[in-house]
């Protein structure tokens, strides 16, 4: 739940991180090397930063919606903390891989006309 608050509620930088140092504390994880490397990419996966993002119209709700939906899909729920933590990071690169893959796939396409 920690994670999540920090990744979709918090609504400014300042509350990002708030709930990241108190996060860290809460589950003793200061000094844990992937949370610093994440912490340092938050650009990328903090809703507060992404706010400018084209998103096609598509919201929060909808994005954390097929997350979720994603996460449910993929994962079991006796992983512990630091396994779904491994398993995410594989699932976030698979996804990351396809789309990469889907993106240059359209760009050396024709376009279809309707």
């Amino acid at each position: 739940m920690a994670l999540k608050d920090c990744i979709y509620e918090a609504r400014s930088v300042e509350k990002l991180e708030e709930k990241w140092l108190a996060m860290l504390k809460d589950y003793d994880l200061e000094g844990d090397l992937w949370l610093e490397n994440l912490y340092a990419i938050r650009e990328r996966w903090s809703e507060v930063h992404c706010h400018e993002s084209f998103c096609a119209e598509i919201t929060s709700t909808q994005s954390c919606e097929s997350l979720n939906n994603h996460l449910k899909n993929t994962f079991s729920k006796k992983l512990s903390l630091g396994e779904f933590m491994k398993e995410y990071e594989r699932s976030i690169k698979r996804l990351r891989e396809k789309e990469l893959s889907e993106d240059l796939k359209s760009r050396q396409s024709k376009p279809i006309p309707f």
